[in-house]
């Protein structure tokens, strides 16, 4: 029974996640030495769709970060010994009439790779993103105040993985046929239709649903709008 009650759950959260569309971009422009202000690493992107609605933006990000070095003024800090003064890089995309959705990486000593979330401050949102188009900034900073002190050696880091993640709803033409079994709107027939069915049989449950999504199963009208099952609206 608990084994039937797991697999049922499975299922569910298998087809859930096949209602969310997730977008996922290489940004091969910041691999390398990443920038210190003010020579930021910025990079333009447009994501090929436009969403009516965004869930999460990530970035995967893998390399290294190295700490800079510091010493006193031999006043209010001894000259020696010296100190480290931690990394960390930044990723944003600003937005500077509402905030900006950032995140930050580290520190860290040496190599990393890490999925993280950008999350976006005061009244910041990801509207600025429905259109599939923006900016990309990172670059490498230090969260350390150094008081009575200079900075020799300035943390910096090298990038060899920069991907952008993006999961929402992918904005939709409406579809020019009919086709049984098309749930969504979209002119074929195929999981998303199943996902979509799975959870309208919440609210309707009805067999001829199913068999008419088998019967049209990896239809798509867009590609064979000669098909007899292909009805223009």
């Amino acid at each position: 029974m608990k084994r039937a009650i797991l697999a049922i759950f499975l299922c569910v959260t298998a087809i859930e996640s096949l209602k969310a569309d997730i977008i996922t971009l290489p940004l091969p422009e910041l691999i390398g030495p990443v920038g210190r202000h003010p020579n930021w690493d910025i990079v333009s992107f447009d994501l090929g769709v436009t969403f009516s609605a965004i869930e999460s933006v990530k970035i995967q990000f893998s390399g290294s970060i190295s700490p800079g070095v510091g010493c006193g003024d031999g006043v209010e800090r001894p000259v020696f010994p010296y100190f480290d003064v931690p990394g960390i890089i930044e990723v944003f995309m600003d937005h500077p009439a509402t905030g900006s959705c950032i995140t930050v990486i580290g520190p860290y000593d040496g190599s990393f790779s890490i999925e993280q979330l950008l999350e976006c401050t005061y009244s910041a949102n990801w509207n600025i993103l429905l259109d599939g188009q923006e900016e990309l900034i990172s670059h490498i900073t230090s969260n350390l105040i150094v008081i009575g002190g200079v900075i020799l050696e300035y943390p910096t880091a090298t990038l060899t993985e920069a991907i952008l993640i993006v999961e929402g709803t992918v904005f939709i033409e409406p579809c020019d046929y009919i086709v049984g079994g098309d749930q969504n709107d979209d002119c074929k027939v195929g999981l998303r239709d199943f996902a979509e069915l799975v959870f309208d049989w919440q609210i309707s449950y009805d067999m001829t649903d199913l068999a008419e999504m088998a019967a049209n199963w990896l239809i798509d009208c867009n590609v064979t709008p000669g098909d007899p099952v292909c009805v223009s609206k």
